[in-house]
Parts: C-alpha cells; structure tokens; sequence
C-alpha cells in the first residue's frame, strides 16, 4: 500500500507489544492460583458452628463478579472449646459447585481470614498472613474494577454487532476518485488539530472522512486505530484496526496490524 498520504502520527506511535498483563487479569489469575493450589482454604459456613470444607477443589473460576468453585466437600462441626468433629468424608462425596459474587459481603480479618459472601478464606499453614494478604488484595482489585469490566464486556458485544454490519455494508460499496478527494481535504484539517494534540478533533473528522466513502482510502482506518490507541481507547482502536483488515484483507502490514490488535487486547486489561 502507498503510505505517502498517511498521517505523520502513525511514525510517532511506539508499539510495546509485550506489555505487561493488566491489572484486573493478574488479580483473577493470583486469586484462582490461590485457591486451586490450596494456598487458602475454603470454607461455607452453614450454620454458627457448623462449615463444609471444600477439600479436592477441582475448578475455580471468575465470571463477571461472580466467584465459582467447583469441589468435594467435607462437612465437620466446631465445639466451643474449638475441637473440631469430622461430620462427613469429603473423599466420598461428590464435587459441588459452589458461588458467591465479588460484590457481596466482605470482610478482611486480616492476617487472619476472608469473609466473602458465603464463603470464608484462610491459610492453611501461618506465614504471617502472606496469602491471605494477597488474597484479599486481589478480591478488593476485582471488586473495584466490576463494574468497568461489565461495560467493557457490553461494549465488546456492541460493536462485534456493529462490525457485522460493517461488513455487509463494504460488500457493496464502491471505491470512488471523487470521494478520495473530499477524505484528503478532511485529513490535512486532522493534521492541524494533531499538531495541537485536539485528538477527539481528529477523531471526529476521521469519521466524517469515512462517512464519505467505506471503502475509497483503508489507511483512514488504521490512522483512526492509532488515534484511539493515543487516547488509550483500546476498544475502539481495536475495532477500528479491524475494519482496516476488512477493507483491505491483502494489506502488506496485516500481521502488524494484527501484532497491533493483540498489544491493544493485553492494554486493554
């Protein structure tokens, strides 16, 4: 493809492609590590005195905010003088799956336990509180970052939705010498308002530029890819970057465009 019409910005655009993992997936990951590899200890408490511990955990799981444990449990009673009294034998139970939301009630008995919802987390072996610690770190991590999640999740939908719709649209769309015209003027105008870093300026031509024509000038669209990026809109770089792929699926840069839309994935956690 000839680049010599794109914009100045995309030489001003350093891609880390091995950034690190975010935030909110570490603390899934750490949280499943956790339990799974029994460094906590999983309690539902039925009654004031009575607990099933969940031995042979088999599964663990985060969907949306919602915590799921799949386990044989082991019923066993505590007397006030603290001994406790095996009830049933979890080896010969069946796996169970048991839930409990994020949001639910929590509280950090640190170094202690962690009470969250039903279920209840403690360390099985006494160091200083290190996994509980790091447990509880993790569950305030995802709690605070809920809801951001749940609209990432529905905007994700929308626009899947809206990129069907696109290539419906570009099927039947002509290129056009006219059109490529007027798409230039407006990207000459985007330079001066990047040039003065007014970015949903140059957003806005951008769209109107592609609003002219779907399929006269594809580098709109990875231009478009990379200004999100800038303003760290990852979601809609990334859709962006994918209309480019669709109008032009032979593209010389495909593979770093698709490089580019797996670094935006990474950013986007």
């Amino acid at each position: 493809m000839n680049r010599i019409l794109l914009i100045v910005f995309i030489f001003l655009y350093h891609s880390n492609f091995f950034g690190q993992i975010g935030t909110y997936t570490r603390a899934k990951s750490e949280l499943t590590e956790l339990i799974l590899s029994n460094k906590i200890r999983v309690d539902e408490k039925i009654n004031a005195t009575t607990f099933n511990y969940l031995i042979q955990i088999e599964k663990v799981e985060i969907k949306a905010d919602t915590l799921i444990i799949i386990a044989k449990p082991t019923k066993y009673k505590v007397s006030i003088g603290g001994k406790v009294k095996i009830l049933s034998e979890g080896e010969k139970s069946k796996a169970i799956t048991y839930k409990t939301s994020l949001l639910d009630k929590f509280v950090d008995n640190y170094p202690i336990s962690v009470v969250l919802g039903n279920l209840f987390f403690t360390e099985p072996t006494f160091q200083e509180g290190e996994n509980i610690k790091k447990f509880a770190d993790n569950v305030v991590i995802l709690r605070e970052n809920s809801l951001k999640e749940k609209e990432k999740a529905a905007k994700s939908k929308m626009l899947d939705s809206l990129l069907l719709d696109f290539g419906l649209k570009i099927k039947t769309a002509t290129k056009n010498a006219s059109d490529i015209e007027k798409q230039r003027e407006l990207m000459v105008q985007a330079n001066v308002f990047f040039d003065q870093k007014q970015y949903y300026k140059v957003i806005a031509l951008y769209e109107e530029a592609i609003n002219i024509n779907l399929v006269s000038y594809p580098p709109i669209y990875y231009n478009l890819a990379l200004i999100y990026a800038l303003t760290e809109n990852y979601q809609m770089a990334i859709y962006n970057m994918k209309r480019y792929l669709m109008v032009e699926p032979n593209a010389e840069d495909k593979a770093e465009s698709e490089d580019k839309i797996n670094e935006w994935k990474i950013n986007l956690n």
